[in-house]
């Protein structure tokens, strides 16, 4: 269940309400019948309810693919190196991607528990 003060992201674009797809924003207030306010990372506030609108997920984690474009302060990126075929995923334009997310930290870790 979400909390004021949880950081969301929309999983499907509102194009109504001009929101792309993966957008990020904080839950600000949330009522008892679901209705939500949530601060989106430009500024604006976006009010829907919960239950109609089920398209929202924690925006505490993302895939390389869905964080292109996107800043933060620090960046930890977590690769599964015991995966099969990880060798094909694993090249210079997601390590450029990822790498170049962070504005001052950027940290990497595999499931071997090595730091890079």
């Amino acid at each position: 269940e979400f909390a004021a003060g949880d950081r969301v992201q929309f999983t499907r674009a509102l194009r109504e309400e001009k929101i792309a797809n993966r957008t990020l924003g904080i839950i600000e207030q949330i009522e008892a019948g679901g209705d939500v306010w949530i601060r989106l990372e430009d500024g604006r506030q976006w009010r829907g309810n919960l239950e109609r609108m089920p398209h929202l997920d924690y925006g505490y984690v993302m895939t390389s693919y869905a964080a292109q474009g996107t800043t933060a302060e620090r960046v930890l990126v977590h690769l599964d190196t015991d995966s099969p075929g990880v060798s094909r995923m694993v090249n210079q334009q997601l390590i450029y991607v990822v790498a170049s997310r962070g504005r001052e930290d950027v940290r990497y870790s595999s499931m071997r528990g090595k730091s890079w």
